[in-house]
């Protein structure tokens, strides 16, 4: 799971290795609880009802889990935050993924990329709250790595028919790593679930974890998640539902995520689930230093494009020296000055996944005596009408500036064909773009939307249709570490 105000990961890791160790731990409570030494202890008295009880319980579970095929379904996050002392908490955005069961990783994608990776979260935003690990990490370490070790929860659930179990996973068999910035901590986890009386049937679990280090900036960090019994392939497997995860900073700041999976199928090579590789990238060349202005011996940077009617003034450059945050970051300078219109570091995508929906564009920012330097953001239709544009031209930045985050908010009408965004430069110096975020919004966040230029319309043709497929579903290397 991802957490934090600026970027931070929280992460549930089972470790499988301990397998050998872990799986006595309910038997050796038992007889711990009933003053019994399996040594000297002759005794027969019969183990309680609840121990047994939980035995079938995760003989069942274990079945369950063990045997789910690879899968993949969608995820919905709706993010929230709230201010200390806040009544309520307001609607940050919402996110969309991909998100796959694979050989018991579990791995995100935006819609229509092309294939999981197992990459930091930090790939799919650049700032806010983002969780995972709860679709089916958290089963396995439970009922699976068996690193659990568990008693039978005292008080009433609040749920429909059956037992809960309290549980512990100790930092030493698992527990929860946490990295907030440069701070590292691996914590434990308590938590319970509960199970259907008849069916042994999982219903909820709820984890919590135990004594979060102060310099990860985190004071509580919670998670619910629900599941149910859906259809893979030809099998019928418990998943999850729903989840809900819970952030408290310990200034007070309240984040969180609601999530929700649906459309899940399972996934394997003959499977319908099938992933368009994005357009071509350009060749980069490798193992050039970049000076503190760029380097002139970067000849492109993969999945951007430079446009200008004046392209011989402007070069797009991959910087390795300066960056907000990773190892890189995009830059375009004005080679030439004074250079004539502007130049544009810019890439474009199709809008299927956006239509209908709010869209905010923010990233950071830095610039070198820039004549002016801003993101800029236009909706096309398939005829390459302007449905939508701001430049930012009437809240311009300029001059020297060091790195700031800039924002633009647009609306997507459902007739969209193209979104296509970047960061403008004009008339001299030099602008760095780095950490982009493109994400959906509610539509209380005011659209930032300018009178569009010139919108050249006309009757679609093949070839312009054939264009717009050859685009990628979503936009690519956004924190220009490809």
């Amino acid at each position: 799971m991802i957490v934090s105000a600026a970027q931070a990961v929280y992460t549930l890791s089972a470790d499988m290795a301990a397998d050998r160790y872990a799986a006595s731990l309910l038997l050796a409570w038992a007889l711990a609880a009933q003053g019994r030494n399996p040594l000297t202890d002759s005794r027969q008295d019969p183990l309680p009802d609840w121990v047994l009880q939980l035995s079938r319980v995760k003989l069942h579970l274990k079945e369950n889990f063990e045997r789910i095929p690879n899968y993949v379904c969608q995820e919905t996050v709706e993010r929230f935050e709230r201010r200390a002392g806040q009544p309520q908490a307001r609607q940050v955005d919402i996110l969309h993924f991909d998100v796959a069961h694979v050989e018991d990783k579990e791995l995100l994608a935006l819609p229509g990329a092309g294939g999981f990776e197992d990459k930091e979260l930090s790939t799919y935003m650049s700032s806010g709250v983002l969780g995972t690990g709860m679709f089916s990490t958290l089963p396995l370490s439970l009922f699976v790595a068996n690193v659990a070790r568990i008693t039978v929860h005292q008080e009433t659930a609040g749920l429909p028919a059956g037992p809960g179990y309290d549980y512990e996973i100790p930092v030493f068999l698992g527990g929860l790593h946490i990295s907030a910035g440069q701070a590292k901590a691996d914590v434990a986890v308590r938590g319970t679930f509960w199970v259907d009386a008849e069916s042994m049937e999982l219903i909820r679990i709820e984890e919590h974890a135990v004594d979060v280090p102060s310099q990860t900036g985190m004071k509580d960090i919670d998670a619910t998640v629900d599941y149910a019994r859906m259809e893979i392939g030809n099998s019928r497997v418990l998943l999850p539902q729903s989840a809900d995860l819970v952030i408290t900073n310990l200034d007070g700041w309240e984040k969180r995520n609601k999530m929700e999976f649906s459309d899940c199928r399972e996934y394997v090579s003959e499977s319908t689930v099938r992933f368009e590789d994005p357009a071509e990238l350009p060749v980069v060349e490798k193992k050039m230093p970049a000076s503190p202005e760029g380097s002139a011996s970067t000849k492109a940077v993969p999945g951007w494009g430079l446009f200008s009617a004046h392209p011989a003034m402007y070069q797009i450059l991959v910087d390795r020296a300066e960056m907000h945050e990773g190892q890189r970051s995009g830059t375009i300078v004005c080679t030439k000055p004074p250079c004539a219109d502007s130049g544009t570091l810019m890439q474009s995508f199709r809008a299927d996944a956006y239509r209908g929906q709010r869209v905010r564009l923010s990233a950071w920012v830095k610039t070198k005596d820039a004549g002016r330097a801003n993101l800029w953001m236009r909706v096309d239709g398939v005829d390459s009408e302007v449905l939508a544009f701001d430049d930012m031209s009437n809240r311009p930045k300029s001059g020297t500036l060091d790195w700031h985050r800039q924002e633009i908010v647009l609306s997507v009408p459902r007739r969209a064909a193209l979104i296509e965004f970047g960061l403008i430069l004009q008339e001299r110096g030099q602008a760095w773009l780095d950490d982009v975020s493109l994400q959906t919004v509610d539509k209380k966040f005011q659209d930032t939307g300018q009178p569009a230029p010139g919108s050249p319309s006309g009757r679609p043709n093949a070839e312009t249709r054939k264009q717009i497929a050859a685009k990628p579903r979503q936009p690519v290397n956004l924190n220009f570490e490809q």
